[in-house]
C-alpha cells in the first residue's frame, strides 16, 4: 500500500477527512479554497521545475538544486504542511537522494526550511 503525501497532511490535521478521503469522500472537489490553490501552484515560482514524482503516489510541487519545495495556501497548518515534507524527504532519503525542503507561502510572502524535525507542542 502506498501513502499520498497529502495523506500525511490530512493526518495531521483531522483524522476523519483521512479517513474519507481514502474511500473517495474527499468534500475538497469544487472547493474554491482547492481552486485557489492549484492556480497559486502554477502560478507561483515559474523558474522551477515543478510536479516531481518522487513515487506514483508521492509528487512534490518545485525542484531546485538540492532543495523540494511544498507551495501552499496558508501557513495556517504548517505542522501538517512539515509533516509532508518529511515524509517526501524520508521516500527520497530511501531512494539515496539527499535533498532539503522548503515550505512556501507565496501569498505571506514566507518560506520556511520544511526540513527541520516537527515539535509534538
Amino acid at each position: 500500500m502506498s501513502i499520498r503525501g497529502i495523506e500525511m497532511n490530512y493526518y495531521a490535521i483531522c483524522r476523519r477527512k483521512l479517513w474519507l478521503f481514502n474511500r473517495g469522500l474527499g468534500l475538497e472537489q469544487g472547493n474554491d479554497r482547492v481552486t485557489e490553490g492549484a492556480v497559486l501552484h502554477e502560478q507561483a515560482y515559474g523558474r522551477l521545475d515543478k510536479e516531481w514524482n518522487i513515487t506514483e503516489d508521492a509528487v512534490v510541487d518545485a525542484v531546485e538544486d538540492e532543495w523540494i519545495r511544498e507551495v501552499k495556501i496558508s501557513s495556517r497548518m504548517e505542522y501538517a504542511d512539515r509533516l509532508q515534507m518529511m515524509y517526501y524527504l524520508y521516500l527520497l532519503k530511501e531512494r539515496g537522494i539527499e535533498k532539503k525542503g522548503l515550505l512556501s507561502y507565496p501569498k505571506e510572502k514566507k518560506t520556511t526550511d520544511g526540513s527541520s524535525t516537527l515539535s509534538w507542542t
